[in-house]
Protein backbone atom coordinates (compact mmCIF):
# COMPACT_ATOMS: atom_id res chain seq x y z
CA UNK A 1 0.00 0.00 0.00
CA UNK A 2 1.20 3.55 -0.72
CA UNK A 3 0.25 7.03 0.49
CA UNK A 4 -0.10 9.96 -1.90
CA UNK A 5 -0.21 13.59 -0.78
CA UNK A 6 -1.41 16.34 -3.10
CA UNK A 7 -0.63 19.76 -1.56
CA UNK A 8 -3.04 22.39 -2.88
CA UNK A 9 -3.31 26.11 -2.27
CA UNK A 10 -6.30 25.83 0.06
CA UNK A 11 -6.74 22.12 0.80
CA UNK A 12 -4.54 19.05 0.58
CA UNK A 13 -5.57 15.44 -0.07
CA UNK A 14 -4.08 12.32 1.51
CA UNK A 15 -5.01 9.10 -0.30
CA UNK A 16 -4.04 5.48 0.30
CA UNK A 17 -3.80 3.04 -2.63
CA UNK A 18 -3.50 -0.73 -2.78
CA UNK A 19 -2.03 -1.07 -6.26
CA UNK A 20 -4.26 1.10 -8.46
CA UNK A 21 -7.22 0.76 -6.09
CA UNK A 22 -8.11 3.69 -3.84
CA UNK A 23 -8.55 2.46 -0.27
CA UNK A 24 -9.40 5.72 1.47
CA UNK A 25 -8.74 9.44 1.25
CA UNK A 26 -8.88 12.48 3.49
CA UNK A 27 -8.92 16.23 2.83
CA UNK A 28 -7.20 18.59 5.27
CA UNK A 29 -6.62 22.35 5.13
CA UNK A 30 -3.14 22.97 3.75
CA UNK A 31 -2.47 25.29 6.69
CA UNK A 32 -2.83 22.25 9.02
CA UNK A 33 -1.09 19.65 6.83
CA UNK A 34 2.25 19.62 8.68
CA UNK A 35 0.46 19.20 12.01
CA UNK A 36 -1.61 16.31 10.63
CA UNK A 37 1.48 14.56 9.25
CA UNK A 38 3.38 15.07 12.52
CA UNK A 39 0.67 13.04 14.28
CA UNK A 40 0.37 10.43 11.52
CA UNK A 41 1.91 7.05 12.27
CA UNK A 42 2.12 4.96 9.12
CA UNK A 43 1.58 1.23 9.47
CA UNK A 44 4.09 -1.32 8.22
CA UNK A 45 1.67 -1.98 5.31
CA UNK A 46 2.71 1.35 3.77
CA UNK A 47 5.66 0.59 1.48
CA UNK A 48 6.05 3.99 -0.18
CA UNK A 49 4.73 7.52 -0.49
CA UNK A 50 4.55 10.25 -3.11
CA UNK A 51 4.18 14.01 -2.74
CA UNK A 52 3.08 16.55 -5.37
CA UNK A 53 2.76 20.20 -4.43
CA UNK A 54 1.77 23.58 -5.82
CA UNK A 55 2.73 25.31 -2.55
CA UNK A 56 6.57 25.57 -2.55
CA UNK A 57 6.85 26.73 1.07
CA UNK A 58 5.17 23.51 2.24
CA UNK A 59 6.82 21.04 -0.12
CA UNK A 60 10.10 20.17 1.60
CA UNK A 61 8.62 20.09 5.12
CA UNK A 62 5.98 17.57 4.03
CA UNK A 63 8.49 15.51 2.04
CA UNK A 64 10.86 15.34 5.03
CA UNK A 65 8.07 14.43 7.44
CA UNK A 66 7.05 11.46 5.27
CA UNK A 67 10.62 10.44 4.43
CA UNK A 68 11.30 9.86 8.12
CA UNK A 69 8.75 7.03 8.05
CA UNK A 70 8.80 5.62 4.52
CA UNK A 71 10.65 5.94 1.20
CA UNK A 72 9.04 8.93 -0.50
CA UNK A 73 8.97 10.19 -4.10
CA UNK A 74 8.85 13.97 -4.53
CA UNK A 75 7.19 14.87 -7.83
CA UNK A 76 9.11 17.56 -9.75
CA UNK A 77 9.78 18.67 -13.31
CA UNK A 78 12.18 15.76 -13.90
CA UNK A 79 9.85 13.04 -12.63
CA UNK A 80 8.83 10.60 -15.33
CA UNK A 81 5.15 10.58 -16.26
CA UNK A 82 3.18 7.99 -18.29
CA UNK A 83 1.98 10.62 -20.80
CA UNK A 84 3.85 12.85 -23.25
CA UNK A 85 3.98 16.50 -22.19
CA UNK A 86 3.72 19.22 -24.85
CA UNK A 87 4.11 22.02 -22.30
CA UNK A 88 6.99 23.61 -20.37
CA UNK A 89 7.63 21.00 -17.65
CA UNK A 90 9.26 23.55 -15.34
CA UNK A 91 6.12 25.69 -15.36
CA UNK A 92 3.24 23.24 -15.36
CA UNK A 93 1.59 22.67 -11.97
CA UNK A 94 2.18 19.26 -10.42
CA UNK A 95 -1.55 18.90 -9.70
CA UNK A 96 -2.37 19.47 -13.38
CA UNK A 97 -0.06 16.72 -14.61
CA UNK A 98 -1.24 14.35 -11.90
CA UNK A 99 -4.90 14.93 -12.82
CA UNK A 100 -4.15 14.49 -16.52
CA UNK A 101 -2.18 11.30 -15.92
CA UNK A 102 -4.89 9.95 -13.63
CA UNK A 103 -7.64 10.67 -16.13
CA UNK A 104 -5.81 9.17 -19.10
CA UNK A 105 -4.83 6.04 -17.19
CA UNK A 106 -8.53 5.49 -16.32
CA UNK A 107 -10.26 6.38 -19.61
CA UNK A 108 -7.63 6.28 -22.39
CA UNK A 109 -9.33 8.65 -24.86
CA UNK A 110 -9.37 12.34 -25.80
CA UNK A 111 -10.33 14.15 -22.60
CA UNK A 112 -10.46 17.46 -20.75
CA UNK A 113 -10.09 17.72 -16.98
CA UNK A 114 -11.54 20.86 -15.38
CA UNK A 115 -10.16 21.41 -11.89
CA UNK A 116 -12.34 23.79 -9.87
CA UNK A 117 -9.75 24.75 -7.26
CA UNK A 118 -8.54 28.12 -6.02
CA UNK A 119 -7.80 28.66 -9.69
CA UNK A 120 -9.76 26.86 -12.42
CA UNK A 121 -7.57 24.91 -14.82
CA UNK A 122 -8.36 23.06 -18.03
CA UNK A 123 -6.08 20.10 -18.70
CA UNK A 124 -6.26 18.57 -22.15
CA UNK A 125 -5.03 15.10 -23.10
CA UNK A 126 -5.21 13.98 -26.71
CA UNK A 127 -4.77 10.44 -27.96
CA UNK A 128 -2.38 8.64 -27.81
CA UNK A 129 -1.72 10.33 -24.46
CA UNK A 130 -0.35 13.82 -25.11
CA UNK A 131 -0.82 16.56 -22.50
CA UNK A 132 -1.54 19.87 -24.23
CA UNK A 133 -2.04 22.12 -21.19
CA UNK A 134 -5.09 24.38 -21.22
CA UNK A 135 -6.41 27.73 -19.98
CA UNK A 136 -6.05 28.93 -16.39
CA UNK A 137 -8.50 31.36 -14.84
CA UNK A 138 -9.28 32.63 -11.35
CA UNK A 139 -11.78 30.69 -9.31
CA UNK A 140 -14.98 32.30 -8.06
CA UNK A 141 -13.60 33.37 -4.68
CA UNK A 142 -10.48 34.87 -6.26
CA UNK A 143 -12.68 36.93 -8.58
CA UNK A 144 -14.74 38.26 -5.66
CA UNK A 145 -11.56 39.03 -3.69
CA UNK A 146 -10.22 40.91 -6.71
CA UNK A 147 -13.39 43.01 -6.98
CA UNK A 148 -13.15 43.97 -3.30
CA UNK A 149 -9.42 44.68 -3.43
CA UNK A 150 -9.59 46.73 -6.61
CA UNK A 151 -12.54 48.97 -5.73
CA UNK A 152 -13.38 51.42 -3.00
CA UNK A 153 -16.89 50.33 -2.05
CA UNK A 154 -17.46 46.75 -3.13
CA UNK A 155 -17.44 44.49 -0.05
CA UNK A 156 -15.33 41.43 0.64
CA UNK A 157 -17.79 38.51 0.56
CA UNK A 158 -17.75 34.73 0.26
CA UNK A 159 -18.84 33.05 -2.94
CA UNK A 160 -22.32 31.57 -3.17
CA UNK A 161 -23.91 30.37 -6.42
CA UNK A 162 -26.98 32.34 -7.46
CA UNK A 163 -30.01 31.00 -9.34
CA UNK A 164 -30.99 34.44 -10.68
CA UNK A 165 -28.87 36.99 -12.51
CA UNK A 166 -30.70 40.07 -11.22
CA UNK A 167 -30.50 41.21 -7.59
CA UNK A 168 -31.36 44.32 -5.55
CA UNK A 169 -28.30 43.92 -3.28
CA UNK A 170 -24.62 44.46 -4.07
CA UNK A 171 -23.31 41.23 -2.56
CA UNK A 172 -25.68 38.92 -4.47
CA UNK A 173 -25.08 40.99 -7.61
CA UNK A 174 -21.33 40.32 -7.33
CA UNK A 175 -21.98 36.63 -6.69
CA UNK A 176 -24.34 36.24 -9.65
CA UNK A 177 -21.97 38.13 -11.94
CA UNK A 178 -19.06 35.87 -11.10
CA UNK A 179 -21.17 32.71 -11.18
CA UNK A 180 -22.78 33.24 -14.58
CA UNK A 181 -19.52 34.57 -16.06
CA UNK A 182 -17.90 31.26 -15.15
CA UNK A 183 -20.85 29.14 -16.35
CA UNK A 184 -20.87 30.82 -19.76
CA UNK A 185 -17.11 31.18 -20.03
CA UNK A 186 -16.38 27.56 -19.22
CA UNK A 187 -18.80 26.37 -21.93
CA UNK A 188 -17.12 28.67 -24.47
CA UNK A 189 -13.62 27.56 -23.47
CA UNK A 190 -14.60 23.88 -23.83
CA UNK A 191 -15.93 24.55 -27.31
CA UNK A 192 -12.77 26.40 -28.35
CA UNK A 193 -10.46 23.72 -26.91
CA UNK A 194 -12.29 20.96 -28.77
CA UNK A 195 -12.04 22.88 -32.03
CA UNK A 196 -8.43 24.08 -31.70
CA UNK A 197 -7.04 20.75 -30.48
CA UNK A 198 -9.07 18.67 -32.94
CA UNK A 199 -10.43 16.46 -30.16
CA UNK A 200 -12.86 13.66 -31.02
CA UNK A 201 -15.86 13.80 -28.67
CA UNK A 202 -13.66 14.43 -25.62
CA UNK A 203 -14.63 13.06 -22.25
CA UNK A 204 -14.98 15.98 -19.81
CA UNK A 205 -14.13 15.22 -16.17
CA UNK A 206 -14.66 17.60 -13.28
CA UNK A 207 -12.64 17.69 -10.08
CA UNK A 208 -11.78 20.10 -7.26
CA UNK A 209 -13.76 21.39 -4.32
CA UNK A 210 -15.54 24.14 -6.23
CA UNK A 211 -17.27 21.86 -8.70
CA UNK A 212 -20.19 21.34 -6.32
CA UNK A 213 -21.32 24.88 -7.11
CA UNK A 214 -21.38 24.33 -10.88
CA UNK A 215 -22.12 20.68 -11.59
CA UNK A 216 -25.87 21.07 -12.13
CA UNK A 217 -25.18 23.62 -14.88
CA UNK A 218 -22.82 21.25 -16.68
CA UNK A 219 -24.75 17.99 -16.56
CA UNK A 220 -24.83 17.78 -20.35
CA UNK A 221 -21.09 18.49 -20.58
CA UNK A 222 -19.27 16.98 -17.61
CA UNK A 223 -19.65 13.20 -17.74
CA UNK A 224 -17.68 12.28 -14.61
CA UNK A 225 -16.88 13.97 -11.30
CA UNK A 226 -13.88 12.50 -9.48
CA UNK A 227 -12.42 14.31 -6.49
CA UNK A 228 -9.55 11.82 -6.25
CA UNK A 229 -8.37 12.21 -9.85
CA UNK A 230 -5.04 13.92 -9.06
CA UNK A 231 -4.35 11.37 -6.31
CA UNK A 232 -5.01 8.53 -8.79
CA UNK A 233 -2.58 10.19 -11.18
CA UNK A 234 0.11 10.58 -8.54
CA UNK A 235 -0.25 6.91 -7.62
CA UNK A 236 0.02 5.99 -11.32
CA UNK A 237 3.17 8.15 -11.62
CA UNK A 238 4.66 6.54 -8.51
CA UNK A 239 4.17 3.02 -9.89
CA UNK A 240 5.36 4.10 -13.36
CA UNK A 241 8.65 5.36 -11.93
CA UNK A 242 9.05 2.31 -9.72
CA UNK A 243 8.70 0.09 -12.81
CA UNK A 244 11.25 2.23 -14.67
CA UNK A 245 13.78 1.76 -11.86
CA UNK A 246 13.36 -2.00 -11.51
Amino acid sequence: MILTVIIGNTNSRLAFFEGQCLVRSRVVPTSRLEQVLANLRLSSKITGAAVASVVPKKTLAVYRALSRQVRTMLFNSRTGVPIRVHYNRRLVGADRLCAAAGAFSCYHQDLIVIDFGTAITFNVVKMPGVFLGGPILPGAQLMLNGLAAGTGRLPRIDFYPRSRVLSRQTGPAMQSGVFFLLVGGIKLILSRITSEAGLQSPLVIGTGGGIRHFVRHFREIISIVDQNLASRGLAEIYYYNRRQNE
